[in-house]
């Protein structure tokens, strides 16, 4: 949907895909079948960033939330194959919120939010009436830092608490005169939807990311998050490992899974660079494991690894050097076992960043940007579903 500016963005991926048609195989995923979402002049047919998709294992409804241009939010019934429901959200006033970006349902009454305050939750009724604002801005060390809006960024709910990854600060380093980001600190923020509470789980950076005489690009060190049962799985596009943490437990995983694909020369690592254009070069050049999306129906979880490539449309967005870029997906079962990993998939074939999991396997969109065949009028989703 809109398409972010660069102060805006964050990256990601998520993908899954075909070949050069929707009846072929991919190795381990399989094109099986379609979706098709009509829609009006105030949705983008492409760059549809922040919708957010809800299946319910115990009643089966599964519903796609579009935001549109007017700071709307349609609710598709993907089973029923109709429009349920329009929220629109004023900008100003009592109930206002600015534009709004990342969502999540608390149940059919509620949803929570994040609007112009980068430092702020809200949570709406289903009339888009403000119920609660919950700001990290009294609270401690996160009077320091904020929530970076990016298309990997999630609002995950479990148990009344919201999960989502805070921003570091950025500290001065008295030895060398510049300025880093503080990676040495926790990087999950929970927030009590009943009390108003903010506390941060027990998840730090990677010890390598920690030391302040290195400089990390804040693309390389984001999460891309996703609950499965009472894990949090998460990755950092910096980093080839796979991380789970329990919520009832606290017990924390990793596991190392480099792409099969890197190339010698193109892992993850740093670069120097002083100016933008630089800065979007390391990111097209290098690989970054940028998403991932776990599947409760299956008891799976997708990681999107985004490769090197010398092709990436110099526009100074992000999101247009994530989506030139070449991907694969690897496959871990609910442990952290890695099973697989697929091919490269063809270039320009999806929009990898708008990708969500249903009943029917993994959606991804077919709304690629340099698809000259894209129909305006439709939302349009191939569904991936693994090899038997």
């Amino acid at each position: 949907m809109k398409y972010l500016s660069f102060s805006l963005i964050a990256f990601l991926f998520w993908h899954c895909a075909k070949n050069e048609n929707n009846n072929s195989q991919h190795e381990i995923l399989t094109v099986t079948d379609s979706l098709k979402i009509p829609v009006g002049e105030t949705i983008s047919a492409e760059g549809n960033y922040y919708s957010f998709f809800k299946s319910d294992t115990l009643t089966g409804k599964e519903i796609l939330y579009i935001p549109t241009l007017k700071n709307e939010l349609l609710s598709y019934d993907i089973n029923q194959g109709k429009q349920v429901r329009n929220l629109t959200f004023q900008k100003e006033g009592p109930d206002g919120i600015g534009d709004f970006f990342v969502i999540n349902e608390i149940n059919n009454d509620s949803i929570i939010l994040i609007g112009k305050n980068h430092y702020s939750i809200y949570l709406m009724n289903s009339q888009a009436k403000k119920m609660a604002t919950f700001s990290m801005k009294a609270t401690g060390e996160l009077s320091t830092r904020e929530i970076f809006i990016m298309p990997t960024l999630s609002l995950l709910h479990a148990d009344n608490k919201v999960i989502y990854q805070v921003h570091p600060a950025i500290l001065l380093n008295e030895k060398s005169g510049k300025r880093y980001f503080d990676l040495n600190v926790k990087v999950f923020l929970s927030l009590d939807l009943k009390t108003g509470i903010f506390s941060m789980l027990p998840v730090k950076f990677p010890n390598f990311m920690a030391n302040k005489n290195e400089y990390w690009d804040i693309f390389h060190f984001k999460t891309g998050s996703d609950l499965l049962g009472n894990n949090l799985i998460y990755t950092f596009s910096g980093s080839d490992s796979l991380y789970s943490y329990n919520l009832k437990t606290g017990l924390k995983k990793q596991v190392s899974a480099i792409s099969k694909h890197v190339r010698k020369g193109n892992g993850v690592f740093q670069r120097k660079y002083t100016t933008v254009e630089g800065l979007l070069s390391v990111f097209a050049e290098n690989t970054s494991y940028v998403q991932v999306l776990a599947d409760p129906f299956r008891n799976r979880i997708y990681r999107f690894v985004a490769h090197h490539t010398d092709e990436w449309k110099k526009s100074g967005n992000l999101n247009d050097v994530l989506i030139y870029k070449p991907f694969s997906i690897q496959i871990f079962d609910g442990d952290l076992n890695f099973l697989d990993e697929t091919e490269i998939f063809s270039k320009q074939s999806f929009d990898f960043i708008d990708a969500f999991v249903g009943k029917k396997g993994l959606y991804i969109s077919n709304n690629h940007q340099a698809n000259p065949n894209i129909d305006e009028n439709y939302l349009s989703y191939s569904i991936f579903s693994l090899k038997k």
